[in-house]
Formats: C-alpha cells, structure tokens, sequence
C-alpha cells in the first residue's frame, strides 16, 4: 500500500531477474546449494542495478559532468 505502481513494477521486474539468473545457475552449477545460487544471483542483480542507476538514471537526473565526478 505504501508503493506506487512504477516501484512496484521494477521490484517485480528485479525479482524475475532474479529468478531467471538464479535458475540458470542452479543448471551450470549443479553442485551448488540453493543458498549459494541465491546468493550468486543476488549479487549479479545488484551489479545490474547499480549499473542502470549510475550509468543510465543519475545522468539523467543531475547531468552526465556531476555524474563523472
């Protein structure tokens, strides 16, 4: 109830992310524990989120020459 539609939306969107990069995983690495496919998927996704925020959103928002420094 506290979220608008948009944040939702990319929540969701992360979390299949997620899932997806997660099954893939589980299928290369078969002997990996599930809390290490997580935890492998999770920080896969965190790099793409990072990467959408400073190299695609911040830019826009304070302009490309602030978002260098």
């Amino acid at each position: 109830a506290n979220e608008n539609m948009a944040l939702a939306s990319i929540h969701t969107l992360f979390l299949w992310i997620h899932n997806s990069i997660a099954n893939e995983l589980a299928d290369v690495n078969a002997h990996w524990n599930d809390e290490r496919v997580f935890l492998e998927a999770r920080r896969i996704v965190q790099a793409l989120y990072q990467h959408v925020v400073y190299q695609e959103y911040l830019p826009l928002i304070v302009g490309p020459d602030l978002a260098e420094k």
